[in-house]
């Protein structure tokens, strides 16, 4: 859901560090898009989108690695796991319109799980 932290977590994981991956990706972002115009989004398309699928792949493992399951308590897991659902079947802003009054009643301690 956010290119940005896919993003940093993709390089992150194949070798770049927060401190440059950014700004060189970005950079060079900027470069096609001011000096090649047209022909820079091109050139980006040439990327075969089993690539970009792997890439992905490994962005996603390595956030949900900042993530494991035992970590989280009371109706953490079950909020995470509905919202996840919702999100899925319906879209995510109405998972996130259920996900914030149930999490609220959580803190709250007016629900239990």
């Amino acid at each position: 859901m956010c290119h940005g932290a896919g993003g940093i977590a993709g390089h992150f994981r194949f070798g770049g560090r927060p401190a440059t991956a950014p700004v060189m990706i970005g950079l060079i972002f900027v470069v096609l898009g001011i000096g090649f115009g047209e022909s820079g989004y091109a050139m980006l398309k040439t990327i075969p989108d089993a690539v970009l699928g792997g890439l992905l792949l490994f962005s996603g493992i390595e956030l949900a690695l900042s993530a494991k399951l035992h970590e989280h308590q009371g109706g953490d897991l079950f909020l995470v796991l509905l919202m996840a659902a919702i999100g899925v079947a319906l879209n995510p802003a109405a998972a996130f319109a259920v996900g914030l009054p149930i999490a609220y009643a959580f803190k709250r301690e007016w629900l239990r799980v």
